[in-house]
């Protein structure tokens, strides 16, 4: 088996060369590493080109009968390529009284936009949200006051945007009927081992 030895490989003209023939095989031996500093191209999709999360550990109330931003539960990322899709991932921690309540997740593109991208299809007067949260009540064997509901959505998203365009997801709630409903924390605050705090999480993905 024949051996070169060179620091370099550059065209003799022009500014691209070629490896090979068509089906041959090249093999990087165990241990050794390509390092790429500049565009990788044809190699297929389904890269992951970057990867940003957020974690909320404190708690909130909300109590109102509208639609609002969860505090903290926003997340926003800059694609490095044209053509990206986002692979967005979030997990809430909900409490809440039997009365009931619900939540929804909302997107939006920060220059407007892509807003309610993951709701169900209108109907009547029905509100559209990505989820529905109800406490059962006292009586059904789970009370809502010390019980906390967890939900996890994963959206692969692709959106239209301009190159270096900034997209913003959020999480948005809405206390039906005014009822009070918490993020990270149970109806019942009482200060004792058995009333637990928990965390939410969003995560972004771009992909190739």
């Amino acid at each position: 088996m024949s051996e070169i030895k060179v620091d370099k490989i550059s065209p003799e003209s022009g500014t691209a060369f070629t490896i090979g023939d068509s089906g041959d095989t090249f093999t990087v031996p165990s241990g050794a590493t390509i390092v790429n500093s500049g565009t990788a191209t044809g190699f297929g999709g389904g890269l992951c080109l970057q990867v940003l999360g957020t974690l909320k550990t404190d708690t909130e109330t909300y109590s109102t009968a509208s639609w609002a931003a969860v505090p903290d539960m926003t997340l926003a990322i800059t694609p490095t390529k044209t053509s990206s899709r986002i692979l967005l991932t979030i997990s809430a921690s909900f409490g809440m009284r039997d009365l009931g309540a619900a939540a929804k997740i909302q997107f939006d593109i920060a220059s407007g936009g892509y807003n309610d991208l993951l709701v169900g299809d209108a109907d009547g007067s029905r509100t559209r949200a990505t989820w529905s949260l109800r406490a059962p009540g006292a009586g059904t064997g789970t009370h809502g006051d010390y019980t906390t509901y967890d939900k996890s959505v994963s959206y692969l998203h692709t959106p239209s945007y301009t190159e270096g365009q900034e997209i913003t997801y959020k999480l948005y709630w809405n206390a039906t009927s005014g009822n009070s409903i918490y993020i990270n924390r149970l109806y019942d605050n009482s200060d004792d081992a058995n009333y637990p705090r928990t965390c939410s999480m969003m995560t972004v993905m771009e992909i190739d």
